[in-house]
């Protein structure tokens, strides 16, 4: 939208800064921080225990803080925007900041109309030096730690009524006495430095014409009456904000999600959880929140030494990217906070004893650790906020209030929400930080992701990320409805097996899963080696390159399938040798025998469907699958029942729909002509420039198998608890459930595979980044509503498989756990359709290795086993993995050169010509390509240069050349 145009005696700009405000003054401006923030320090630690301690119930707790979010919602915007009409330079915020004299008894309204005008001030000071405004917001986060540790200090201390004993009263016990005499320390404190802070500035009188900014007077010629109403100024700015303000407005929102409930609930959950008290219920709550206060002191030191580095680490790193990164960590501190809660709960102390003191240290590093993050969500938001709108000539007390509506609009909902919010889960504070760790993760990634860095491409339109998501969603929707439609077949063969009893049910569940390890795993992972080629090569309009790895695929899983059947041949041997039961293994083994045939058609119906997926063919595939599946049930009625196969007629059934699928998938290509333009007759070809494919199949297939060989090692560990009966069957009601949710992920994994790919091969490398974007913000989308599913459906879902009272309470302990799992394991496996489609599989087969086996399995044996935590510990161990693999995997994609990558896909689609045979062309709508007998190469497609490479057959140079740097 275009800004309007002010008249000419109010365009005239102000006189250009001579000099550079002083460091020493920005020191005294900021000093009111540390008075601001003593009072924080006494309410974050000690209010909510002692309105418990009044009587008022937990879960209507948080209501008492719905004043500070109130009076911020309403008195820091208007501070603010009277603040920018004032008739004074220099500034005139030192007069508004005095305001807070006629109230500082409410500390919560004299907190919001102090900081705010107090940040503006600081932007003015510094003007359009962006480097001395994160200098300034560095100070104030600095004057904040030295009144938290303060502040915290005088929480901590039991024996201020001793110091003033005119304190105690017969209605004012020592705790309360203690509260009162903090609060006359807080008066005193933050009059000093008010005082300081108003008299840093020297006010000057300013004229109208010096006031009028270009916004500003639009904004404020909208009406001629000089007291117009400030909200609608405020909302009224809300149309001349870019795509970039928006985006910190929802970082922030979301950061203050995540803040809240601890802010409310830290010394609260260090008294319940960690010690387990109550208020006026012996002294365990009261040493707990004396030692809640004592490690948020720690967590002001922390704060102030990030303060002190902040400048250095946004300069370096990117004010965006450090903001994201510290929403993460975060994420991780609350994440932790509920493992040790759980920790706690379950060895057995609470209630009659101390904590352990690795409990304690364990909860007083989490709380000093999160200083870090708290620094930066007090400095950098301000500092970027200000950036942003200092161009656009809005006043910047205005502009202070339009971010502090997004500080305080969260704060209203967490007030009003998260007492009755964890109510609703049994009471305890962990709910509430659950839904704090879910937003900070969410923030996280939406900072890193949308909030550019300097020099980094200008923000992409909305209109841009709605045609991406159609794009990928083309392709993941359709795929997603055949994921369910398998899913569903794979439901209907247990059940025959079932139906034929528990013998038949234990063999053919055994065979399944032997089959998933050593068959169907490594298929389905080779066949994934063919996605970056296919789709980059679809991109490019290399179309015969598509035919021709088609073929190359379909030769390579038919070689690798002979092989896993002998060994399926052999599987009585194996499972004895590793101690099965002899009647099990029998019927395992029978089951296996007929289901040999399977790999030979997956080997033709997996590439087949990777063919057509990277040029976003998907719908025929779901048709065909719905059809095949309909047929499945009266197949298995009729070898099963009628036939009377047995366990041998539940194979046949689910050979003979893949071998139905793969039937009408082929007729539909055969007949719908899409085969026309990419079909390559059968050659020597076929057997040349394996290494290129084999280069990308193998690290995928390693990757998949890592990742789907972790669940039966977990069942294995299953068999080594207590009570392994019941785990086992547990934790097989777990694993379907996530097998279940795990096909949406996986669907759009598949989908930007393909996408990226596309835009990768037609070198379009801003287009593959908005892909990866967009998908990632979707993957988080997914994982949250498959952690509120399993969160809300933990009591009911596993009554859907068994009535056992042991398994249902394994069950509804673990599937919280679980649905963490999947807020993990959506980026990271979106990550990974990330990697196949710019064919860097290497990278996630070893992020895969290390996030499984090198953190997820120790983790899962030492809480498993060496803490006793049992069945519970096995999932943390398996948290613990799509934890770090999400990291490590967002680290790769944030870190990723796209230009580099567009450049190796055209390495990956190259294509050479011969000297002496007509070549085929790589469209059968470019012919003009041909000419000389002279083949184009990709890089005359895509206009890069003039090159004509000369070769001896269709393509036996390496796919990707060993000289091209990876990044």
């Amino acid at each position: 939208m275009a800004i309007p145009q002010a008249e000419s005696h109010r365009a005239r700009a102000r006189p250009p800064v001579v000099r550079r405000v002083p460091l020493r003054q920005l020191l005294r401006v900021t000093s009111v921080a540390g008075g601001i923030q003593f009072g924080w320090a006494l309410q974050l630690s000690l209010l909510t225990p002692y309105v418990q301690e009044l009587g008022i119930p937990h879960k209507w707790a948080s209501i008492i803080w719905l004043c500070g979010p109130l009076s911020g919602l309403v008195v820091q915007p208007l501070v603010g925007h009277m603040s920018d009409r004032c008739n004074s330079r220099g500034n005139t915020r030192p007069r508004a900041i005095g305001v807070f004299v006629f109230g500082f008894w409410i500390l919560d309204v004299a907190n919001n109309m102090t900081q705010g005008p107090c940040r503006a001030l600081l932007a003015d000071l510094t003007g359009k030096d962006h480097r001395r405004t994160r200098v300034a917001n560095a100070y104030f986060s600095l004057f904040m730690a030295v009144g938290n540790i303060l502040g915290y200090a005088t929480g901590a201390f039991s024996n201020w009524f001793k110091v003033f004993p005119f304190t105690v009263t017969s209605a004012c016990n020592a705790d309360c006495a203690n509260l009162k005499s903090a609060f006359y320390l807080d008066i005193v404190f933050m009059v000093i430095t008010t005082y300081l802070s108003i008299t840093a500035a020297q006010e000057s009188p300013l004229g109208l014409s010096d006031r009028s900014t270009p916004i500003a007077a639009d904004v404020s010629g909208q009406s001629s009456h000089a007291q117009e109403a400030f909200l609608w100024e405020l909302f009224g700015t809300f149309r001349y904000f870019p795509w970039p303000v928006w985006t910190i407005l929802l970082v922030t929102a979301l950061n203050w999600i995540g803040w809240f409930p601890f802010l409310l609930f830290d010394t609260d959950w260090m008294g319940r959880e960690i010690y387990g008290g109550k208020p006026n219920e012996g002294q365990n709550y009261n040493i707990g929140v004396r030692t809640g206060a004592f490690a948020l002191m720690l967590n002001s030191v922390f704060l102030g030494i990030t303060s002190v580095l902040m400048e250095k680490l946004c300069r370096k790193w990117g004010a965006g990217f450090i903001w994201g990164i510290s929403n993460i960590l975060m994420a991780l501190c609350f994440l932790a906070m509920l493992i040790t809660s759980y920790v706690a709960n379950h060895i057995g102390y609470l209630g009659h004893d101390l904590p352990p003191n690795g409990i304690v240290i364990t909860a007083v590093v989490i709380f000093a650790v999160l200083g870090v993050p708290l620094a930066i969500t007090y400095s950098v938001p301000y500092a970027l906020i200000s950036s942003r709108i200092e161009p656009l000539g809005l006043g910047q007390g205005l502009s202070m209030g339009v971010l502090n509506l997004a500080i305080v609009t969260p704060q209203v909902i967490v007030s009003l929400g998260s007492g009755p919010w964890d109510q609703l889960f049994g009471g305890g504070n962990s709910p509430a930080f659950a839904v704090g760790a879910l937003a900070a993760f969410a923030g996280g990634v939406v900072a890193i992701l949308g909030i550019p860095r300097s020099g980094a491409p200008k923000p992409r339109a909305p209109h841009e990320v709605l045609q991406e998501i159609k794009a990928i969603g083309k392709i993941s929707g359709p795929t997603a409805i055949t994921g369910i439609i398998l899913y569903s077949r794979a439901m209907i063969s247990m059940l025959f097996l079932g139906y034929l009893g528990e013998l038949e049910l234990a063999g053919g569940s055994l065979s399944i899963g032997f089959a998933n390890i050593t068959g169907y795993s490594v298929i389905s992972g080779l066949a994934m080696g063919m996605e970056p080629i296919c789709g980059q090569a679809y991109g490019a309009k290399q179309w015969k390159l598509l035919g021709l790895t088609l073929q190359r695929t379909v030769l390579l899983l038919l070689s690798t399938s002979i092989p896993i059947s002998f060994m399926w041949l052999n599987m009585k041997r194996i499972l004895l040798w590793c101690g099965q039961d002899q009647e099990i293994s029998s019927m395992a083994h029978t089951f296996i025998l007929f289901s040999i045939p399977d790999l030979f058609f997956l080997s033709l119906l997996h590439p087949l469907r990777i063919y057509l997926r990277t040029q976003s063919i998907t719908l025929p595939l779901t048709y065909c699958s719905a059809i095949a599946v309909l047929l499945h049930v009266p197949l298995n009625f009729l070898l099963v029942v009628h036939f009377k196969l047995g366990i041998a007629g539940v194979a046949i059934a689910m050979v003979w729909t893949n071998l139905n699928v793969f039937l009408l998938l082929f007729s539909f290509v055969y007949f719908s002509g899409v085969h026309k333009d990419s079909w390559v007759s059968p050659s020597m070809d076929c057997l040349r420039g394996w290494s290129s494919l084999l280069s990308l199949a193998v690290p995928t297939c390693v990757s998949v198998c890592l990742e789907w060989w972790w669940y039966e090692f977990m069942i294995m560990l299953c068999g080594l608890l207590v009570n392994p009966k019941a785990t086992i069957a547990s934790m097989g009601i777990l694993i379907q459930t996530t097998s279940l949710v795990y096909v949406f992920p996986s669907s759009l994994s598949l989908g930007v595979s393909a996408r990226v790919g596309n835009e990768l091969g037609a070198n379009r490398p801003a287009k593959a980044r908005i892909s990866m974007i967009v998908s990632l913000v979707c993957a988080l989308a997914l994982g949250l509503l498959a952690m509120l599913f399993t969160i809300v459906m933990r009591h009911q879902w596993g009554r859907f498989f068994t009535s056992d009272a042991e398994i249902l309470e394994l069950t509804a302990v673990a599937l919280p756990i679980a649905g963490l799992c999947e807020l993990g394991n959506c980026p990271q496996t979106t990550g990974c359709g990330v990697l196949r489609g710019s064919a860097r599989p290497t990278i996630g087969a070893n992020i895969n290795l290390g996030s499984f086996y090198l953190v997820g399995m120790p983790v899962a044996i030492l809480m498993g086993f060496v803490a006793k935590m049992g069945f519970a510990g096995l999932w943390l161990g398996l948290l613990a993995a799509q934890a770090s693999c999400a990291i490590l995997m967002l680290y790769v994609l944030c870190r990723t050169d796209w230009i580099v990558q567009a450049e190796r896909a055209r390495e990956l689609t190259k294509t050479s010509a011969t000297n002496n045979t007509s070549m085929l062309p790589t469209s059968s709508s470019k012919p003009e390509y041909i000419t000389n007998n002279k083949k184009a190469n990709l890089e005359e497609v895509l206009c890069i240069n003039d090159e004509l490479v000369k070769s001896t057959s269709l393509e036996t140079d390496p796919l990707i050349s060993t000289t091209t740097t990876v990044h």
